[in-house]
């Protein structure tokens, strides 16, 4: 299955953003480069990219944590089978949900604890087209990126 990653996650962010955030000075960030997990720093041009997780391993969690709220959301897969998730947004429980990803056939939503859905990656059937927008293939069919409900 072929995952598309979504720059527009917030746990992907500039280096200039990352010092700000974890409130160091650059400088501090160059000479930990190397402390960095595979995969979660990564030179574009002249500019560094991290993301949360690489700047977590190398410099703890955000001092202003507390003020990332944690949400709950439910994984529907239309099956019988709900999953109950606490995140800090959205597109982790996506991410969650791409995990538990089988052919049912069926759409997935992402729903609230009201059961208002937020978010739905759609089943289609058949095997996509050139200009079909692919979160994965499964069997014969493939599930759509996931949409705002």
């Amino acid at each position: 299955m072929a995952y598309k990653i979504n720059l527009n996650d917030p746990r992907i962010m500039s280096s200039k953003d990352a010092v700000n955030k974890w409130e160091i000075d650059d400088s501090t960030l160059r000479k930990k480069i190397t402390n960095f997990p595979e995969g979660t720093i990564r030179k574009l041009g002249r500019d560094w990219v991290v993301t949360k997780e690489g700047m977590e391993a190398v410099f703890g969690k955000l001092k202003n944590e507390e003020l990332l709220k944690m949400e709950k959301y439910i994984i529907n897969y239309h099956t019988g089978i709900k999953n109950e998730v606490e995140v800090n947004h959205l597109l982790e429980a996506q991410e969650l949900a791409f995990d538990g990803i089988a052919y049912t056939q069926e759409n997935i939503t992402i729903e609230t604890l009201k059961g208002e859905v937020l978010s739905i990656a759609r089943w289609h059937g058949t095997e996509p087209d050139e200009d079909d927008d692919v979160l994965c293939e499964v069997g014969k069919g493939f599930y759509s990126l996931w949409s705002e409900y």
